[in-house]
């Protein structure tokens, strides 16, 4: 689905793309299952390939992001004893032994429902291999949407003075090969940094003949030189202007009958719109209707009794205003809600205050008591209105579409694990239950399936893989096993401040810093010297951070 920004997109936009980043990430994207490198990315490739097999019609993709496996795990390792990245279910023998993270042990957190997760169970669910199967893909379904009602089968323009820079059409093409045909141009960062001569990547501007153009988002071109057929018809609106392409003529010969168009196809396409002639593009529009997508969100209501007529009709009214998947929203709200018990769901305020607002997507809906979250879910929705639950539902909509889908966190493992996010990596995570992604997941393909019951329809999935993936998949946490640990206390000496690592090296990515006079419980110490210290693995009590610092500074 399209991801685009409100900017005249020039056909740079279309050919170059096939990176994404932002201030702290810098990955790849690739449509190319076959291309998997096994000896880097173990397992991964066959996984996709034999689901690919089965369901003929999903599209895969993978996401290079570049983050070393063991630094991304440790990164979310953070928060002990405050408020930890990752909790699991308290009381529920399915996750108890290795589940319970043994820093924290049977603290109670949150609505005091919740564990401190376990480094074993974080490295368990963040491994994608083991999400790569019929009950659990679904936490890769890209979950932006385009709603079809405002795209005609019969799509045309009529004459435009539009002014766009043309471009020859080459795959891979880095700014090198800009600066050949245009000596003048200067590429910069998304904050309009100078950046040397290299491959085009996500949020670059690309300056000609000072006329700014930006380079979109991940999704729209895939790495492969096809993009769905609902995107070309945006990316054309976008250059036009047009909300609308108008219904003039019929053009047959672009559009292939698996509904794609070749990249190649889109270009000749927007030469024609920039004057060269006149033309128009026959649509036909994808398999997936919004009728059967009404029918899903009606289907997912009926286990969710509270909700009205007019918040069923917010679903649909939000998903089109914001471009986010209906049933997503109706998956999130089961997640959030279930029966709608709750005062965020019902209406009935707290201790007096508040009665009559809702919050039924528990934005900002924090806490480390039941009494917090609900009231601090309960204040927001004021503060925003929400005094209806369809007004909740559209706000809640948009905070998710600005906050989480914009920003690249586009499926649930995304939202669950910000690996790629512009919001800074490790943080900005919609939820802190490690369950949430592969849960909603669940709920997602069982309302896919009530409207397309053998799943035959285009669902494209965004897989992301991390360097130095271990050979095999991380290992479900044993629940008959006690997950206890020894430590011992001592105190951070420095004149500064002290940098926690994600392993053992002065080279090693830095996670945070601890002030003078920390303490911290020590959990082991390596037994030679590494870059000429000793490293403890710690856990900060003032902070929660955990990693590796130099032992010199300990006392």
């Amino acid at each position: 689905m399209i991801k685009k920004i409100s900017i005249i997109f020039s056909l740079i936009i279309l050919i170059f793309i096939v990176f994404f980043t932002n201030n702290s990430y810098a990955g790849t994207i690739s449509s190319d299952i076959n291309g998997i490198d096994e000896g880097k990315y173990p397992g991964i490739k066959k996984l996709i390939q034999d689901l690919q097999s089965k369901h003929p019609t999903w599209k895969f993709q993978v996401e290079y992001t570049g983050l070393d496996f063991n630094n991304v795990i440790m990164n979310e390792c953070q928060g002990h004893g405050t408020s930890p990245k990752n909790l699991s279910p308290a009381f529920d023998n399915s996750y108890s032994g290795m589940w319970i993270c043994p820093i924290c042990g049977e603290k109670l957190y949150d609505s005091e429902k919740w564990y401190c997760a376990s480094e074993d169970a974080i490295r368990y669910m963040m491994d994608t291999r083991n999400s790569i199967n019929e009950n659990d893909i679904f936490q890769f379904l890209d979950l932006s949407y385009t709603d079809n009602s405002s795209i005609n089968n019969s799509v045309t323009e009529t004459d435009m003075n539009i002014s766009s820079t043309n471009f020859e059409v080459a795959p891979n093409v880095d700014f090198n090969a800009i600066k050949q045909k245009y000596p003048s141009a200067i590429m910069k960062d998304a904050n309009g940094n100078d950046l040397p001569n290299d491959l085009i990547i996500t949020g670059n501007k690309i300056i000609i003949d000072n006329v700014t153009y930006t380079i979109i988002k991940k999704g729209d071109v895939n790495k492969d030189g096809q993009v769905n057929i609902v995107d070309a018809v945006n990316m054309l609106n976008s250059i036009t202007g047009k909300i609308q392409l108008d219904d003039v003529s019929n053009l047959s010969g672009k559009i292939k009958g698996t509904g794609v168009i070749n990249i190649v196809d889109v270009v000749s396409v927007l030469n024609n719109i920039t004057g060269k002639q006149n033309i128009s593009i026959y649509i036909e529009t994808e398999t997936q209707s919004n009728n059967n997508l009404a029918s899903g969100v009606e289907q997912m209501s009926k286990k969710m009794s509270f909700l009205d007529n007019d918040a069923i009709q917010a679903i649909l009214n939000a998903s089109n205003k914001y471009k986010v998947n209906p049933l997503y929203l109706m998956a999130r709200l089961y997640q959030e809600q279930g029966a709608g018990t709750s005062p965020l769901a019902n209406g009935s305020g707290q201790n007096g205050e508040y009665v009559g607002f809702y919050n039924l997507f528990n934005i900002n809906a924090s806490g480390n008591s039941k009494e917090k979250i609900i009231k601090n879910g309960l204040s927001y929705a004021y503060s925003k209105g929400w005094d209806t639950k369809a007004k909740s539902i559209e706000g809640g909509a948009e905070v998710i579409a600005n906050s989480y889908i914009s920003k690249n966190q586009d499926t649930l493992y995304y939202q669950k694990f910000n690996v790629v996010g512009t919001t800074g990596l490790y943080n900005h995570q919609y939820m802190q239950n490690i369950l949430a992604a592969q849960s909603e997941a669940k709920t997602l393909r069982n309302t896919y399936i009530s409207i397309d019951p053998n799943l035959q329809n285009t669902y494209v999935f965004t897989i992301p893989v991390y360097e130095n993936m271990p050979n095999s998949a991380c290992s479900r946490p044993n629940t008959s096993s006690s997950n206890t640990i020894n430590y011992s206390q001592k105190t951070v000496s420095v004149d500064t401040s002290l940098k926690v690592r994600a392993s053992a090296s002065t080279s090693a990515e830095v996670i945070t810093s601890l002030k003078n006079n920390y303490k911290v419980k020590v959990i082991k110490t390596t037994s030679e010297k590494i870059d000429n210290h000793y490293w403890s693995l710690i856990v900060c009590e003032a902070t929660g951070a955990y990693g590796y610092v130099a032992n010199d500074y300990l006392k």
